[in-house]
């Protein structure tokens, strides 16, 4: 259930409950001048109930506030869930970009374009990168070697895989 709902739902439930205490409120008071409220017994009675009816307000108007504060400044768990795959997406990023750095510029374009398409094959990576087929493949063995991507046989080619997600 959305915060929306819960919010009017729980105003509407506000409402009912203060039309109910206020109508026996009403009767209360008018009891009490029915009476003649002397000290007596029954005055205290009706005293007791104003008291109570004080007090059922107060329960009242703290479930209007939550709901209207639920309704209108609740923020949605989505939000949340959007600010922590941002936060993950920018802390990968950036564990990439130390990874990078510490490569040479070959291995830096063979590994961004394994990044870009994740299964990429090794034939089509040689055409991207622009680079022989031995070079190629000497880079990606020392990868493999670094346990920085796998490689899986696709066909006649290789499909290269990063190791971990970044």
């Amino acid at each position: 259930m959305d915060s929306k709902k819960i919010g009017i739902t729980l105003m509407l439930l506000a409402v009912v409950l203060f039309g109910m205490v206020y109508s026996f409120l009403d009767d209360a008071n008018n009891a009490s001048a029915q009476k003649n409220c002397n000290p007596t017994k029954e005055c205290q009675k009706a005293a007791s109930v104003i008291g109570f009816s004080n007090i059922a307000f107060g329960i009242i108007f703290s479930v209007l506030s939550l709901g209207f504060y639920i309704m209108f400044f609740n923020t949605d768990s989505k939000v949340l869930e959007r600010i922590e795959k941002e936060t993950h997406d920018k802390a990968l990023s950036d564990k990439f970009a130390i990874a990078l750095s510490m490569l040479d510029p070959l291995e830096q374009k063979v590994l961004t374009s394994i990044r870009e398409q994740d299964g990429v094959t090794q034939s089509t990576l040689r055409i991207r990168t622009d680079l022989s087929k031995a070079k190629l493949s000497m880079i990606l063995s020392d990868f493999e070697k670094r346990d920085i991507v796998r490689r899986i046989p696709k066909g006649k080619s290789l499909a290269i895989f990063l190791k971990e997600k970044y």
